[in-house]
């Protein structure tokens, strides 16, 4: 590898640039369709015996790749410009609503580890990131009816 004009950085190779675009999207993949790892292992290795994309070549990582967009998953990209905007997920609203509850005084702490307490009660999930996209539904209309009260 040559060494790319920022000092002490390595030119990324075009098969390392794949290879990582391939793993963000698989990654992705797993994500959007909610594969729990035991479901996401038994995919990779179906494909090519492996129950990692760590030791996988390009070609099977595309063949992943590609049984994740015929089970619906559907390849997002970003331009620089969409990259650059905030985002708001329904994780980020289900914040947005504890921190306002707190505010209002109908929560008396406004901390992770409480909003995580009072999902353990309600879903059984101790964090907020482990939430379907079901139960991240759930509890924003919760919090909101909370909010009303």
């Amino acid at each position: 590898m040559k060494d790319s004009p920022i000092v002490g950085k390595k030119a990324m190779t075009q098969d390392q640039s794949e290879r990582k675009s391939l793993l963000i999207q698989i990654h992705q993949g797993k994500k959007y369709l909610q594969m729990n790892d035991e479901i996401y292992q038994a995919l990779i290795h179906g494909i090519a015996g492996e129950t990692s994309c760590k030791f996988l070549s390009i070609q099977n990582l595309k063949k992943v790749l590609q049984a994740m967009k015929k089970q619906g998953f559907k390849v997002q990209r970003f331009s620089p410009k969409s990259r650059d905007k905030e985002k708001k997920t329904p994780i980020d609203k289900i914040r947005a609503l504890w921190i306002e509850l707190y505010k209002s005084g109908k929560v008396q702490q406004r901390g992770e580890e409480a909003l995580n307490h009072w999902l353990e009660g309600m879903f059984g999930n101790s964090r907020v990131e482990w939430l379907t996209k079901n139960q991240q539904s759930k509890a924003i209309e919760a919090l909101k009816k909370w909010l009303e009260r």
